[in-house]
């Protein structure tokens, strides 16, 4: 499941993270400084907050935070990239990732289009890369945390036929990032369906695809939606070569997302020692809101990167985001770029809860 709607719950995370060097670690607000490490600290020992004098006009973080949320959280994968974790929702000592030794081979070929659905549970993820954020008086920049996690939830898997008799069958399920400040939710649709020019049940690679149905942040601040129309292909199943090209429209925010992607080739993914045969889908996208002022979209030759392993109900077992996003908060333009790669620890997830 992609990552470019996760942006919102990613900017979130930001104001809770260090920054690094050059003076970023804090961020000047007006006469207030905010301090950015209290991910590492017990928040139950952190000082009070002294309030700001009344003619103090500089948005606090919070105010920032929410500002930037366009009113279609669409930057977050299609997704998935998935955003990272606080430290402090993690267990203190994370479990080595070894590489696969010299010579590994995958055991499970990548499938033409899923035959299951992914399985539920929580993913554990280890994660590389950097972001920048530049907000008027806030700006700052460090790395992402080492790791995460990421939920896939409300699995449904029906079969029936559509109005020329074909069957189709529809996958559906969400994708779920938790962070300390919000919850992001993206919904998604794997859709294969019977050819009309095919008598042998084979889904058709033109009308099977992977689809992005919605997405949701929710936090103290409300909550902001995203529902195109139609919904956007994020990847179809084609095999090597298979081109896309896919734009839906959420009317009630005039928001628009524009993908082109394709699948460049096969490629194995180390996950924690073990290779994992995927597609590797290459997607260029583009969200715009022109009402709010918000724009997001991938990096010029640098094409957000998802490894889909088809034979695993077509889970994403890598992902590489590398957005710029530049939105307004409260008359103040902003910019955030993001560049990280994110890697399941395993393709069996744990259970919600489990430790």
């Amino acid at each position: 499941m992609p990552s470019k709607l996760r942006l919102v719950a990613v900017i979130a995370t930001l104001a809770l993270l260090p920054g690094c060097g050059g003076g970023h670690g804090q961020a000047s607000l007006g006469v207030r400084k905010l301090s950015l490490d209290l991910v590492f600290k017990d928040q139950s020992k952190a000082p009070k907050p002294v309030a700001a004098a009344p003619q103090e006009q500089a948005p606090a973080i919070t105010q920032l935070i929410a500002g930037s949320r366009p009113l279609a959280t669409t930057d977050q994968v299609i997704a998935n990239i998935t955003a990272p974790t606080p430290q402090a929702a993690i267990r203190p000592l994370a479990p080595a990732c070894p590489a696969a030794p010299a010579g590994a081979l995958p055991q499970d070929p990548v499938a033409g289009q899923p035959g299951q659905p992914p399985a539920a549970g929580v993913y554990s993820q280890h994660d590389t890369g950097h972001f920048s954020l530049d907000a008027g008086p806030l700006k700052l920049s460090g790395q992402f945390p080492p790791f995460g996690t990421m939920e896939i939830g409300n699995v449904t898997d029906v079969t029936a036929a559509d109005a020329i008799g074909g069957l189709v069958r529809t996958i559906s399920y969400d994708v779920i990032v938790r962070t300390i400040l919000s919850t992001s939710t993206t919904r998604y649709q794997s859709v294969t369906r019977e050819s009309a020019h095919n008598f042998s049940l084979a889904p058709s690679a033109i009308t099977s695809e992977l689809d992005l149905v919605s997405a949701e942040t929710k936090s103290s601040n409300g909550s902001t939606s995203f529902k195109p129309t139609p919904p956007i292909t994020i990847m179809q199943y084609g095999g090597e070569g298979t081109l896309w090209k896919s734009t839906g429209v959420d009317q009630a925010t005039n928001t628009v997302m524009t993908v082109q992607g394709q699948i460049a080739k096969r490629e194995p993914v180390d996950v924690c020692g073990k290779l994992i045969d995927t597609y590797r889908v290459e997607s260029i996208e583009q969200v715009v809101n022109l009402a709010t002022g918000y724009t997001s979209q991938t990096a010029d030759g640098d094409p957000n990167v998802y490894s889909v392993a088809t034979q695993f109900g077509g889970l994403m077992v890598q992902q590489h985001t590398n957005t710029t996003t530049s939105f307004t908060a409260n008359g103040t333009p902003g910019t955030l770029i993001v560049d990280s790669t994110s890697t399941v620890d395993s393709i069996t997830p744990k259970a919600p809860g489990a430790g």
